[in-house]
């Protein structure tokens, strides 16, 4: 997964590769590699040798923000679309627009095409996590541009589905 993530004034390019319970970051130049767990849906605890950080995905997926967690405080990280250089879950006004799923899980049902003409409210596609179906829906009057997911896939808190124009 790609993506830009922010603290503060400070942006870094982020690259995050998971398998079987390791994980290897490259944030910026820096590789960075350990061990990952998820004890529960969009947390994640990170160990890099003695170190541990604790990843709150969904904790503010819909403002675009996660949460890391350190024996040293808690800071606020906003995550950036890199491909179109505004921070997920933010208005484009009159721009781009993404669509993010608010909690991990499975795409079950498309409701809108790529060319579609949405309304606001109008539901777009619908994210099934533990038994339970949410509509993601149009935040604004506009056309879908994009849609990067495909039915049965499977969509990390936060993750980009949709781009309305």
């Amino acid at each position: 997964m790609k993506f830009e993530a922010q603290v503060g004034d400070t942006t870094a390019s982020v690259e995050i590769d998971r398998k079987a319970g390791a994980f290897r970051a490259v944030v910026d130049d820096r590789i960075i590699e350990g061990e990952v767990l998820e004890p529960e849906p969009g947390v994640f605890t990170f160990r890099v040798r003695d170190r541990v950080i604790e990843f709150h995905a969904g904790a503010l997926a819909g403002a675009g923000k996660c949460r890391a967690v350190t024996m040293s405080g808690t800071t606020d990280v906003r995550i950036v679309d890199r491909k179109h250089r505004q921070v997920a879950g933010e208005s484009g006004g009159d721009g781009q627009k993404a669509l993010l799923a608010p909690m991990p899980g499975r795409i079950v049902a498309l409701l809108a095409a790529v060319g579609d003409q949405v309304s606001r409210g109008q539901g777009v596609l619908v994210v099934e996590a533990m038994k339970m179906q949410n509509e993601v829906k149009a935040a604004r009057d506009g056309v879908v541009a994009e849609i990067r997911v495909a039915p049965d896939d499977t969509v990390a808190a936060g993750q980009v589905l949709a781009i309305l124009e």
